[in-house]
């Protein structure tokens, strides 16, 4: 039977509790993973207030910028269970990216499809919310 030391990391503001000598990607890139939410805040056109982004907005050259921060990714995520990074078909698959690490930083997204009447026909735009989780 084996046994692990277990501590609290000193560097570690959340005080997750890990085996010794073994560290987490959060722990360890942290100034590179926060890198990386700025660069999609950049991207995404996120600022003071706002917390939100239509989907219509996402253009081809939005698109690639988010394909190039894509290459980088697995150095700092644990991206093993990302549909992105599988094998499978993701209809936007760039946006599963942006979700998926969203959520890995420790944020909420939620997707709300809004339907109006234009000219007398029904058109939907799809709104992306995100806010920082509580601690």
């Amino acid at each position: 039977m084996y046994s692990y030391d277990i501590y609290i990391m000193e560097n570690s503001n959340d005080n997750k509790i890990s085996r010794k000598g073994i560290f987490t990607k959060a722990n360890q890139f942290k100034k590179e993973r926060e890198d990386v939410i700025v660069k999609l805040n950049d991207i995404l056109n996120i600022k003071g207030d706002k917390t939100y982004f239509w989907l219509d907005e996402i253009d081809e050259t939005k698109k690639k910028a988010i394909e190039e921060i894509g290459k980088d990714i697995r150095k700092y995520f644990v991206t093993a269970q990302w549909s992105y990074y599988k094998n499978i078909e993701v209809k936007d698959r760039h946006m599963s990216l942006v979700k998926s690490i969203f959520r890995d930083m420790g944020y909420n997204v939620t997707q709300n499809i809004q339907y109006r009447s234009k000219n007398l026909e029904k058109t939907s735009r799809t709104k992306i919310s995100i806010e920082k989780q509580q601690q």
